[in-house]
């Protein structure tokens, strides 16, 4: 039962991306809708995992990024949105970690 919670609140959270970023082009309301029994439906159709995927395996190492931290080298996910304007590096977090307490208790530049 976990894993329909889990892969539905996954399906949802794609849903409700693809319907923000659709929103800036078509002036709408659009719904999301996710349903456990649906999700079953998928999940199993997928079979058991011991023949070849008919895609090609997303390679990971292009939505990667990896920056040095106080506890070592840290290997992360690029940010799931990207800014509207170009820029001249890749965007990117400008912080990724510290040591716990050290940070000066105030909003990051930006806020």
């Amino acid at each position: 039962a976990q894993a329909l919670d889990h892969a539905s609140g996954y399906l949802l959270a794609a849903g409700v991306l693809v319907a923000l970023s659709r929103q800036t082009t078509e002036p709408a309301t659009l719904h999301v809708h996710t349903h456990l029994a649906r999700t079953a439906h998928a999940l199993l159709g997928l079979g058991n995992g011991t023949s070849e995927p008919p895609f090609e395996p997303l390679a990971l190492d292009d939505c990667m990024n990896e920056q040095d931290t106080p506890s070592g080298r840290l290997r992360y996910p690029r940010p799931a949105f990207l800014p509207t304007v170009p820029m001249a590096q890749p965007y990117d977090y400008p912080s990724v970690g510290g040591i716990w307490g050290t940070d000066a208790p105030e909003w990051s530049p930006g806020r």
